[in-house]
């Protein structure tokens, strides 16, 4: 499989798909063998067609893992090893590890009452103390929003910590830099 990315015409990425990443290795031969191929196959007929499709997605343990795992690498990125290395964090730790009973994710409804937008499609992840746990909001796609309890009976202080990742546009923000350009952006 041979893979370019779009909107690019004079240079550009392109990457090839195996199995074990060895099999074909991406070289200069390989080039010029597809590009013979090309050249020496029919030449493309412009066929349009009605796309259908339905599509459908599994939310399992594995998801919910993920989630944690995400949470708690970014929480180790923001306060340290020596933090999560905290045996309040043992059980979490365990569970992404392990599996077993999810006592730690919990899928949230949309809120779109919320007045602080975030770019489209965007991944947020926001962590913070609440009712005395450390938890923190995975949301994906700006749209499935995920509570991750990272340690119950936090009693230390923390201050909110948060990272938006605008994919599209090849943008990280703070949470506290993102708010502050908000803010500046707002109308008045």
């Amino acid at each position: 499989m041979l893979g370019i990315k779009s909107g690019i015409e004079e240079n550009y990425s392109c990457f090839i798909a195996s199995y074990d990443g060895k099999t074909n290795p991406f070289t200069q031969t390989l080039v010029s063998e597809i590009s013979n191929a090309l050249n020496n196959s029919i030449s493309p007929v412009l066929v349009t067609s009605q796309v259908r499709t339905h599509q459908s997605a599994k939310i399992d343990s594995n998801y919910y893992r993920c989630c944690a795992k995400i949470a708690f690498n970014f929480l180790a990125f923001c306060s340290g090893k020596d933090f999560v290395l905290n045996s309040k964090f043992n059980p979490l730790r365990d569970w992404i590890v392990n599996g077993g009973k999810n006592e730690f994710v919990h899928i949230l409804h949309p809120n779109k009452t919320s007045t602080l937008k975030f770019p489209e499609d965007s991944h947020q992840i926001i962590i913070f103390v609440l009712d005395g746990n450390l938890v923190a909001s995975v949301k994906l796609y700006d749209n499935f929003n995920n509570l991750v309890i990272l340690c119950r009976n936090f009693d230390k202080k923390f201050t909110i910590q948060g990272l938006i990742c605008d994919w599209k546009n090849e943008k990280e923000y703070e949470f506290y830099e993102y708010i502050a350009s908000s803010i500046k952006d707002a109308p008045r």
